[in-house]
């Protein structure tokens, strides 16, 4: 049928469908009455957002967790299967309360608290045994996390105090390992930044925590 004569069969129905209806029975009305929710609804855009899942807060529906980076790899022998074990046993039960995780892996808290693999050296952003390292462990978030419902979103973290990319601040050559890395290991989950000025090449989000 070309476009024209659809257009003109379109016009014929909305013109003789009153008197189609009239003079056949008239259809069935059906009346929804929706009980009354005193409550707030839960959204998960409204700003509610705990640190972590819990089943706690009446209204959240995402909850924010940070991974210290040497409890999902203690050293190079730990294989994927402990970042899964580690993610099911503080995930248990999260889909029967609604709720997807956002992760954040991350490397320095604040003052001494560092959470590095006990095979590689403190506060070593740089060395090709971290580029290395790094990228197998992005690789294996994503083999975790890229299709798993429970997860939202992924911050990126891993560099700097709290995993907030500063101090040290992400340099050029980490912004590229990083980038291209996050985005070959998450096709299907978005992906946010502290500071997306330093992924002007990538469509990565934002986080802040405040």
């Amino acid at each position: 049928m070309s476009s024209a004569s659809g257009t003109v069969l379109s016009l014929c129905l909305l013109f003789f469908a009153p008197c189609l209806v009239q003079a056949g029975k008239a259809p069935d009305v059906v009346v929804v009455k929706p009980q009354v929710y005193p409550h707030a609804l839960r959204n998960p855009l409204k700003g509610f957002r705990p640190d972590d899942w819990g089943g706690r807060h009446e209204y959240a529906t995402l909850a924010r967790m940070y991974l210290k980076w040497n409890e999902l790899e203690r050293d190079e022998s730990d294989g994927i299967e402990r970042i899964m074990a580690v993610c099911n046993e503080k995930w248990s039960g999260i889909e029967h309360h609604n709720v997807k995780i956002i992760p954040r892996v991350y490397l320095h808290w604040s003052g001494k608290r560092k959470y590095w693999p006990s095979d590689m050296r403190v506060d070593d952003y740089s060395s090709p045994q971290f580029q290395a390292r790094v990228k197998r462990l992005v690789a294996r978030l994503g083999q975790c996390w890229d299709n798993d419902p429970r997860v939202a979103w992924i911050q990126m973290g891993i560099i700097g105090k709290w995993g907030e990319q500063h101090t040290p601040n992400v340099t050029p050559d980490m912004q590229k390992l990083l980038g291209d890395a996050f985005t070959a290991a998450f096709p299907h989950k978005h992906v946010t930044v502290r500071k997306p000025a330093d992924f002007k090449s990538y469509t990565f989000g934002i986080y802040w925590d405040s």
